[in-house]
């Protein structure tokens, strides 16, 4: 079975809403995406390569039309591109929305450091196939270095607080438009941020 015929499978069974429809779609998106990186580093050296889901299908809440967004780390390799093409052309062939990036570790730091929708994404990284000591070990620098300025800048930039609200394990959703509000202060995970 196709990936687009497990889709259409999963979304005609009745049976399957809400959080259990994202719970199935975001395991055969899992499996398929194993299967395929497989397939792309077959006859070359797997080591230094990870395929991580990032954002809302790294928090494994994907729904049916939701992008696959995913970054594809490797520690250096020359033949990055080639093996990439051969993981991308699959899915966009399956017809599935791909939000998708190319990145060293370093690379993905330094966006991180930059950005707040890639330091957000990375906070709720979550490794998916091949290396996953290059995978989670970049989860966990990016935890770390967004936990040591967010101590060290909440007053400064308010969106390092949000990010501060991710590592300690209150990730909550909604707009971060809102957490730039001034006065923003902790939130209870089931309290949304407040309207600024």
């Amino acid at each position: 079975m196709t990936i687009s015929e497990t889709r259409a499978q999963l979304a005609a069974d009745n049976s399957l809403v809400g959080r259990e429809l994202c719970d199935a779609w975001t395991s055969e998106v899992d499996r398929w995406l194993a299967e395929l990186l497989t397939v792309a580093v077959e006859g070359s050296d797997p080591t230094g390569v990870a395929l991580v889901a990032v954002g809302g299908y790294g928090r494994a809440e994907l729904s049916l039309q939701s992008d696959i967004d995913v970054l594809l780390l490797h520690a250096g390799r020359p033949d990055i591109g080639a093996l990439a093409d051969r993981l991308w052309y699959p899915i966009w062939d399956a017809r599935l929305k791909l939000g998708h990036a190319v990145r060293t570790p370093k690379e993905a730091l330094a966006l991180a450091a930059d950005d707040l929708d890639t330091a957000t994404g990375l906070l709720q990284a979550r490794h998916l196939a091949v290396s996953v000591e290059v995978g989670e070990g970049l989860r966990q620098r990016v935890r770390v270095r967004h936990f040591r300025v967010a101590i060290g800048a909440q007053h400064e930039q308010p969106h390092r607080r949000m990010v501060s609200l991710n590592i300690g394990g209150f990730a909550w959703r909604g707009n971060t438009a809102a957490a730039r509000a001034p006065g923003f202060q902790r939130q209870v995970p089931s309290s949304p941020p407040p309207a600024g």
